[in-house]
């Protein structure tokens, strides 16, 4: 009773890039957290400043809690908000993750946890509803200049002198609970001051202190917060400038970066059509076409409606996801690993040594894209240019392998675990093939590891075949060759094959299922050489 039975399986086996995501919601970034009009002791004593506005009168509202916010601007008009994540990082960790809002092309962040970042590096804060006074722990780097022309009800003090004028926002996170908000471009410009520069992706803010004195400068600052809200919340200074695409560490790499690399690798052409929407991607910027076709196919969500998020520095998990997306992966129960960094280390994606949160850098992102291609040619080459390692295709096994596994409404995998064991025992057999061909030889040989777990067994077949169990010292000949039959149980020993250059070699491998007396195909592989003597690895649908 085997399972290739083509009304049980998908005959035809393809990748699927993706139905087009749900439009991105979310707002901008770019507005920073500090509680607004009440006491500020509390801020110089560690724990958040109590803000109060009518009955508001409780500490900074809880990360958990600022999904929708209300907004009371100066007329005290309530303004529905709708919040998105963002990252505060310092000497390359995130130090906080609080969640922002836009409004009139500009990013608020609630200033809290501002001050609880800066407090890492050195610099403490008081706050008394209208003034935020900074208090580094290290000598400033040059004299203070005052701000001149900005106006607004709200300042910020660096050793006494106010360096930024502007009028924040208090964000009512609940009836009782309330919060400042400001205009994240201001706070940048007020750390100049510090002697902090920093960048901005449109969800990340990187702060650049040295190691050993936090105020020295370390780069010019990048600033991407559009322009300036006017009205009621607006600082009063001069027009903000257009967006400035911010420049990334060498070390790290961008989503644009990622995404047009993964088209290209995969022959998929960028969308120039239409005009963006985001404040950071230009409809002119070189890179709209791919990260246009990447939020198409939902390989990639932009953070908000109005910020692409195309400068974000790119970890291992976010690649990861990425690549999960553009295949149209489903249903992670039946993915080797169970989820998609565990399923990226398994198939060979990512290069080894990496965590799931570590930053990815050019050299990675170039051997991702070559795994990618190994991925796709279905064996990599190192080193001797005659020897081959088979990579098994990744596909969705939800449809390619498991569709239809079952007999009169019995499954033939009782249990998730018994899933991943079969799946991930099929990735591992197929990666463990080996092919050597010889220049201008007239035969090749391959060599086939032995079954990973108990009632797995696998299948050969091809014209002129000859086996050996022992190494290669001693064939037998056969077209075909079921391990069960010429393998020890649990002998841990494989096979070496050999078959003249012009035959093709089938490799299917297989899973006894004892309560239903019969068994299962898991994967299914043919291999042949070419007239060019190149190796051909062909994932067959079963």
């Amino acid at each position: 009773m085997n399972k290739r039975n083509t009304d049980a399986k998908t005959q035809t086996l393809h990748r699927r890039l993706g139905a087009t995501r749900k439009a991105a919601v979310a707002a901008i970034l770019s507005f920073l957290l500090v509680p607004a009009p009440a006491a500020l002791a509390a801020t110089s004593s560690g724990q958040s400043p109590a803000l109060t506005s009518g009955k508001a009168s409780s500490l900074h509202a809880k990360k958990s809690s600022q999904r929708d916010i209300s907004i009371q601007v100066k007329q005290y008009v309530a303004v529905k908000k709708s919040t998105y994540g963002t990252r505060i990082r310092i000497a390359g960790k995130v130090v906080e993750s609080p969640r922002a809002f836009a409004q009139d092309g500009t990013t608020y962040m609630p200033i809290w946890y501002v001050m609880q970042s800066l407090k890492t590096i050195g610099i403490k804060s008081t706050w008394n509803g209208k003034t935020w006074m900074l208090v580094p722990s290290y000598k400033l780097p040059k004299a203070i200049s005052k701000s001149s022309t900005a106006k607004g009800s709200m300042s910020i003090v660096v050793d006494k002198h106010v360096v930024e004028r502007l009028t924040g926002i208090v964000g009512m996170v609940s009836r009782h609970e309330a919060t400042t908000y400001m205009p994240i471009w201001y706070v940048m410009q007020a750390l100049k001051a510090l002697g902090i520069e920093s960048t901005w992706s449109g969800d990340t803010w990187t702060l650049k202190p040295t190691a050993k004195n936090p105020g020295s400068r370390t780069g010019s600052s990048q600033h991407t917060g559009g322009k300036q809200p006017s009205g009621s919340s607006s600082s009063g200074s001069s027009a903000q400038p257009a967006f400035v695409p911010p420049t990334l560490p060498s070390n790290e790499v961008s989503v644009q970066t990622f995404v047009s690399s993964l088209l290209q690798a995969d022959g998929v052409a960028g969308d120039s059509t239409g005009k963006s929407p985001y404040i950071d991607l230009p409809t002119t910027s070189p890179f709209y076409p791919a990260m246009n076709k990447a939020i198409e196919l939902g390989i990639w969500t932009p953070p908000s409606s109005t910020m692409s998020g195309a400068y974000t520095p790119v970890t291992v998990s976010m690649a990861d996801h990425m690549y999960w997306s553009f295949l149209g992966l489903s249903d992670p129960a039946f993915q080797p690993g169970g989820n998609p960094v565990a399923w990226a280390n398994i198939i060979g994606f990512n290069p080894p040594g990496l965590e799931a949160s570590s930053d990815i850098t050019p050299s990675n992102l170039q051997m991702m894209m070559v795994n990618l291609a190994n991925e796709q040619a279905g064996f990599a080459q190192s080193g001797s240019t005659d020897l081959y390692q088979v990579v098994y295709p990744p596909e969705n096994e939800a449809i390619a392998t498991f569709a239809g596994d079952s007999l009169n409404g019995e499954p033939f995998f009782t249990s998730n675990q018994a899933v991943q064991t079969a799946i991930d025992d099929t990735y591992h057999f197929y990666d463990g093939i080996q092919v050597t061909v010889p220049a201008g030889a007239t035969t090749w040989t391959v060599s086939i590891p032995a079954p990973l777990s108990e009632g797995e067994f696998a299948v050969l077949a091809g014209e002129g075949m000859k086996y050996s169990t022992d190494g290669g010292e001693t064939y037998h000949e056969a077209n075909r060759v079921d391990t069960l039959r010429v393998l020890p149980a649990g002998s841990g020993t494989g096979l070496t094959l050999r078959l003249p250059i012009s035959s093709e070699l089938t490799v299917s491998y297989n899973q006894l299922l004892p309560s239903l007396a019969g068994s299962t195909t898991l994967g299914d592989v043919s291999l042949r050489i070419d007239s060019a003597g190149q190796l051909v690895v062909h994932r067959r649908s079963l």
